[in-house]
């Protein structure tokens, strides 16, 4: 499935510091598809495994800013 190639390289992104690409699949699976909040949380989910919380807390708040009803978001953010 394409955005979850993209989901996994945003993730790679995130963990290189790489903020323009990330930006760049970001832009990318908004296009495909505006209420994809997966690619938000699981950026989220990355952040958390790697000891960056308040950067995932903003990642899980965007998967609900796309997709309100999304509830795996709004039991990572607790």
């Amino acid at each position: 499935d394409r955005l979850e190639a993209l989901t996994l390289r945003g993730a790679v992104y995130l963990l290189q510091d790489d903020e323009e690409a990330l930006e760049d699949v970001q832009r990318r699976v908004l296009r495909i598809r505006p209420d994809y909040a997966r690619f938000f949380h699981q950026l989220g989910e990355v952040g958390v495994r790697n000891f960056r919380y308040v950067e995932s807390m903003d990642w899980f708040q965007q998967a609900l800013d796309v997709d309100a009803g999304y509830w795996p978001a709004f039991v990572s953010l607790g």
